[in-house]
């Protein structure tokens, strides 16, 4: 998790939060929530000067992929008079915005653009060696293969509890599903499929604090009882949804120590369904 790297870093760096925020110029308040796990994505910015400063590298504090530390020789370069940090985050994002994920092929484009900025023809070919070398093992399953479909999942989760204020939302990862059990048995469009985390026990025993919530965003309204995302002044929460023949829609936790919450009129309009839960998996 984010807030484990970044309070690890905090902490290797033998600082208090008050000296590290203004070494890497993060605000007190928004760095406490990130250490917290309030606020759980790290911005481009902020991960280009905690690299710059301590030499854990943007990929690793922002995905907790690949290698944590640079080099030092690529931190030398990095921190020195001719420090070419902008631009190299200006290569990773541009390799993630054309869809690369795995983490090495990021590492490895810094590595090349980091030994053709330096000049040393010897790191350069050290680095399109060893691209060369590992782009060339044997993969898994190809993320365009018809036989799966790969859903979003995104930063960001839904409280089973008094809510969760949505500060970003970005695609951190995917993950795989057959495409026969979702267009067949479960009958969704893969295209209007999204996956989040649940927090908190308010629906527990249905669903537990960490589950992975599949979500079908097709649903723009409830139609019919059901389990369901919504956001209620940018808070986003799952609960159980039932419809009265009056029209009152009533929110439901599935924990008896939470209470139930009936909308009617114009408080409908303050809920946002995001979507429906299809599916979700719970670790053991």
């Amino acid at each position: 998790m984010l807030s484990e790297r970044l309070g690890k870093v905090v902490a290797e760096s033998g600082m208090t939060q008050a000296d590290f925020s203004a070494a890497t110029g993060i605000a007190l308040e928004r760095l406490k929530n990130l250490v917290n796990g309030r606020v759980h994505r790290l911005k481009d910015e902020e991960a280009e000067a905690i690299q710059r400063r301590f030499g854990y590298r943007d990929i690793w504090l922002r995905e907790g992929k690949g290698a944590q530390r640079l080099t030092k020789d690529e931190q030398a370069l990095l921190c020195g008079d001719k420090a070419m940090l902008p631009a190299l985050g200006r290569v990773s994002r541009l390799v993630m915005k054309l869809g690369v994920k795995d983490p090495r092929a990021i590492e490895f484009t810094q590595r090349i653009a980091l030994a053709a900025a330096s000049g040393n023809e010897n790191d350069l070919d050290a680095a399109l060696s060893q691209w060369i070398t590992e782009t060339q093992k044997p993969s898994g399953v190809a993320m365009n293969d018809s036989d799966f479909v790969f859903v979003p999942k995104f930063d960001l989760a839904a409280s089973a509890g008094n809510g969760l204020l949505v500060h970003d939302e970005s695609i951190v990862d995917h993950l795989a599903f057959k495409r026969d059990w979702v267009q067949r048995s479960l009958g969704l469009d893969p295209a209007c499929l999204a996956l989040i985390d649940a927090r908190g026990d308010s629906m527990c025993p249905t669903i537990n604090s960490g589950d992975l919530l599949l979500l079908d965003t097709r649903q723009g309204q409830v139609r019919s009882e059901g389990v369901y995302v919504i956001n209620l002044n940018g808070a986003l929460l799952v609960k159980r949804i039932r419809i009265k023949l009056s029209g009152i829609v009533d929110v439901v936790s599935d924990n008896p120590q939470y209470g139930c919450e009936s909308v009617s009129g114009e408080e409908l309009d303050r809920l946002l369904f995001v979507g429906r839960v299809v599916w979700h998996g719970r670790k053991f």
